[in-house]
């Protein structure tokens, strides 16, 4: 196994084409920007470097990357981002964060704008799938590894003891690796489909059951949408594998996962009070409550970018909401991408994102059926974790928000890729 991912290695190197070590060096921040996600720093030191490559390449080749479709593009669903963000600056609740939220638009432009001059290159696309998609087989195995054994491959524990236990991976007490391994999940799959359909509905199972005894359920909702679109595009004859996955990942994972269990007996409803379907949406209700309050009083442009949690005080009504009580200094977020942007952007924001994501679809149908099999992957993966009935990370944090634009800017490189491009990437059609 080892010699033969060696030899596929060094086969895809030797297809990359690269015109400098800049671009060499942004291909590699590129990867590590999902490797070293759960390791000190995060995706900070990947994006730091991306940035200032950014810079560098706007100052000394503007007009070349100005004239790209795919620059423009990109272009075009930031500005759908920022604009409402920057409408919501002059009656935001908190002026510095709303600055401090286009100051990270800014930094997505800009990473996201090299990404896009680096993946365009001939076999990038192809070395960053294998890239993320051993990254995506290494977390899975170590999860299951903490899992059995309680400590993982580098002896990180698992957060909690007991019955509390969650599977966290590299990630020690953050719970990101559901989300984390859900957004890569499709690219290890569609990788292994072709040749090896067995091994990828084992990944897909055993992925599930790590996800399971992290104890995220939105996450495990995201993993499920995954799966469907897994059985839609599979060939028929493999498409029992899927649901065989399915049973046996979820029989697994609450069999192994005291935790697991106990969240599954969590998503019984009594009745439809406030408090039995707070308990179901883990204390999220009093927060979407409260968002909606901030919907009505500044529907248009909301509370200001990146301020909920400023102006949750002015707008919390219930008695007896956790996130007022004493000791607690309002929560985080939303926990809901679409009640976040709603809240802090207004109808204006929510229009914004509403658009972008449309217009996504439309370039996606458009392109030709070689480019839609090469940005399936990326875009089933965004699908999964932005499914709107659902609770998920937000887009604008700094610790999420890197991988997104890194999913995003390979959709749109693979949707107007060259022909040549398109077929290093050495997809084949999984089912007619």
């Amino acid at each position: 196994m080892r010699r033969f991912v060696q030899m596929r290695l060094t086969h895809q190197l030797k297809q990359l084409e690269l015109p400098d070590w800049r671009h060499g060096l942004g291909l590699f921040a590129a990867i590590m920007l999902y490797f070293w996600h759960p390791f000190s720093g995060g995706a900070r030191a990947p994006s730091a470097i991306l940035f200032l490559l950014g810079l560098y390449f706007w100052a000394t080749a503007w007009k070349t990357l100005a004239a790209d479709q795919t620059q423009r593009r990109w272009l075009f669903i930031i500005a759908c981002l920022a604009i409402p963000n920057l409408l919501s600056l002059p009656t935001s609740y908190s002026t510095e964060h709303t600055v401090g939220r286009l100051g990270l638009i800014f930094l997505m432009w800009v990473v996201g704008s090299v990404l896009i001059e680096v993946l365009r290159q001939p076999g990038a696309l192809r070395l960053l799938r294998t890239g993320l998609a051993a990254t995506v087989a290494l977390w899975i195995v170590d999860g299951l590894v903490q899992l059995l054994l309680g400590f993982d491959l580098l002896g990180v524990p698992q957060a909690g003891e007991g019955e509390a236990a969650r599977v966290v991976g590299f990630y020690g007490n953050r719970l990101y690796l559901p989300w984390s391994l859900t957004l890569g999940l499709p690219v290890l799959i569609w990788a292994l489909i072709p040749g090896r359909p067995y091994l990828a509905m084992l990944a897909l199972a055993a992925a599930g059951v790590v996800i399971l005894a992290s104890g995220v359920r939105s996450a495990l909702l995201a993993w499920s949408i995954v799966a469907v679109f897994t059985v839609l595009y599979v060939k028929l004859q493999h498409k029992w594998l899927v649901v065989v996955g399915l049973v046996l990942s979820l029989t697994a994972g609450v069999a192994l996962s005291p935790l697991a269990k106990a969240k599954f007996e969590q998503t019984r409803l009594e009745s439809l009070s406030f408090e039995q379907v707070d308990n179901l949406l883990s204390a999220r209700l009093y927060l979407w409550e409260t968002a909606w309050h901030m919907v009505k009083d500044r529907p248009l442009v909301g509370v200001g970018g990146d301020a909920f949690r400023t102006a949750y005080g002015n707008y919390s009504t219930r008695e007896g909401d956790p996130f007022e009580s004493e000791g607690w200094a309002g929560p985080q977020n939303v926990h809901q991408l679409y009640v976040s942007v709603i809240a802090e952007a207004g109808m204006i924001g929510l229009a914004g994102l509403l658009l972008a994501i449309v217009v996504l679809v439309v370039w996606y149908r458009k392109s030709d059926r070689g480019a839609r099999l090469v940005a399936r992957p990326y875009a089933i993966g965004l699908l999964a974790i932005t499914f709107p009935l659902n609770s998920q990370p937000l887009i604008f944090k700094t610790w999420w928000a890197p991988l997104l634009v890194l999913f995003l800017v390979a959709v749109l490189v693979s949707l107007i890729a060259e022909r040549e491009t398109v077929h290093s990437v050495g997809e084949v059609p999984l089912s007619q």
